[in-house]
């Protein structure tokens, strides 16, 4: 029964951690497909721009689309570092733990008393 609350528990916490992993990247799809597109309407309308004047308000435009790019890809970065801290830790768990619960008996057999 312990194994299966074990799995049940890291499968569960995993999930309450990298669920919202899902929608991050589909939001960091989305800004870099902003981005693109800004880029891609510069380069097709590059002779207008010059001819307004515009290259200032694209710049901004494409600074925004960029910042929105890499305030994305933070927010993902943060949720798979937040998983992998868990993955990791439910990993060390296994190694841990055991130890731990001999470390007490091994001690107490090894103990003067235990020996008489």
């Amino acid at each position: 029964m312990g194994p299966v609350l074990y799995a049940s528990a890291g499968s569960l916490m995993s999930y309450w951690v990298g669920g919202s992993l899902i929608s991050r990247n589909a939001d960091r799809y989305a800004r870099e497909a902003d981005l693109r597109f800004s880029l891609v309407r510069i380069n097709e309308h590059l002779d207008g721009i010059a001819l307004a004047g515009g290259e200032e308000d694209e710049r901004r435009r494409v600074e925004m689309h960029l910042g929105n790019v890499l305030a994305a890809t933070r927010r993902l970065v943060s949720g798979l570092t937040n998983l992998t801290w868990v993955t990791a830790g439910f990993g060390w768990v296994t190694t841990v733990a055991p130890i731990l619960v001999a470390a007490p008996l091994i001690s107490r057999a090894r103990s003067p008393s235990a020996v008489s």
